[in-house]
């Protein structure tokens, strides 16, 4: 571009309509114009960072704050229930699960799946309808305990730290004994590679997940639930990312007696064991299905 403008402008000296200091200082004018537009774009980049972060702000202060209830009680029993839970004219469940029961869940709606999470811990935005726990209103309770009590298996339930941290929880560590620790990290497959690593349980676990691979990570959640033994577990169908080794395993202590949770075990897969009751979850309802063989002609029919 300088050169450019340079031969032009050498031409009009030569036919004297532009004078040698004249095209000096033009050429110090464009160059100082051609500098600066990097700058300026950085400029309005910024300009439009922050615009962008003041509205991320104002919209989350016009969330309503969610009000604890001093002295809300924890429920006595975990069972569950949706009454007529509303998120739009076309999603409404009415169902529940009992306290200890396992329940496999035949997904048609992914999106469904998320309302159906939030509802359960109290963060949805339903415009209609109740969850309540053995009888009483979810907004009557001690939100806290309840989530304390529900965990989730699913590939983003981790978080960055030791392995140690994520199995045990951080506030939580000197609670279980290092024989605890080792035999949930043994039942899902993984006592020999964690105990391979330089730092073993003090392994750090990025915000990428690295050094493990999705399968071990969800492996080390399963590990997290057998130890902490949550009043719910809900299993999504990323369960499906654990290796095939592991998820025998895996399966086999989601469904163990001794294992007194709630089992929500999402699937879009056929699964033979167990299970109280089977479910199918699409769109906009639940329906209960009358065992295995329903279950099978459901699969059927949606793949």
């Amino acid at each position: 571009m300088n050169v450019l403008l340079l031969a032009i402008g050498g031409v009009l000296v030569l036919k004297e309509e532009l004078s040698a200091g004249q095209l000096v200082a033009a050429a110090l004018v464009v160059n100082g114009i051609i500098s600066s537009i990097p700058n300026l774009q950085n400029f309005f980049f910024s300009v439009y960072n922050y615009s962008t972060s003041l509205d991320m702000i104002a919209r989350f202060y016009d969330y309503p704050l969610e009000i604890e209830k001093e002295g809300a009680p924890a429920p006595a029993k975990y069972d569950f229930k949706f009454e007529e839970l509303t998120f739009a004219p076309n999603y409404k469940f009415n169902f529940g699960f009992k306290e200890n029961s396992k329940n496999l869940i035949l997904v048609k709606s992914f999106s469904s799946v998320e309302h159906f999470y939030d509802a359960l811990m109290g963060f949805s935005d339903h415009t209609g309808g109740s969850v309540k726990y053995d009888g009483k209103l979810l907004e009557d309770l001690d939100l806290g305990e309840i989530r304390n009590h529900i965990q989730i298996i699913a590939h983003d339930q981790f978080f960055a730290g030791t392995v140690l941290e994520n199995i045990t929880g951080i506030s939580s560590k000197s609670n279980f004994t290092a024989t605890e620790i080792h035999d949930v990290l043994a039942k899902v497959g993984l006592l020999e590679n964690i105990q391979a690593l330089p730092m073993k349980t003090e392994t750090e676990i990025r915000p990428n997940g690295y050094p493990f691979t999705k399968s071990q990570l969800l492996a080390i959640q399963v590990a997290r639930a057998l130890l902490q033994q949550p009043k719910i577990l809900l299993v999504t169908p990323d369960y499906e990312q654990i290796s095939t080794y592991k998820r025998k395993l895996v399966y086999k202590e989601l469904l163990s007696s001794q294992n007194r949770w709630t089992l929500l075990f999402f699937t879009q897969r056929y699964y033979k064991g167990s299970f109280d009751n089977y479910t199918v979850f699409e769109r906009s309802s639940m329906r209960v299905l009358n065992g295995e063989s329903e279950l099978l002609k459901e699969i059927e029919a949606y793949v």
